[in-house]
């Protein structure tokens, strides 16, 4: 860990000492720092959660039968025909 601690120093170093120089641009430099800092820690976050499922298998939230009544209420509430004969467009 210490020694990557010291690669990402030594990179920002770098990326500074350019933009110091005026040959890399500090919007650039950000970009470059952001995607550095996010692939690496993604990554260490992604190990630390794989013994946690994020939905149990065993844990029923909606039964089937009530997810498709709850869908064909909808439907029915929601009957948007009649409404788009109904509109009026008008042109200047």
């Amino acid at each position: 860990m210490a020694n990557e601690k010291e690669k990402c120093f030594a990179k920002a170093k770098f990326i500074a000492y350019l933009i110091n120089q005026r040959v890399l641009h500090e919007i650039i430099a950000l970009r470059i720092l952001h995607l550095a800092l996010q692939k690496d820690l993604f990554t260490i976050q992604i190990g630390g959660f794989e013994a946690y499922p994020v939905v149990h298998s065993g844990l029923n939230l909606v039964a089937n039968n009530n997810q498709n009544t709850y869908m064909l209420e909808l439907l029915y509430i929601w009957n948007l025909e009649p409404m788009l004969d109904k509109t009026i467009i008008k042109f200047n």
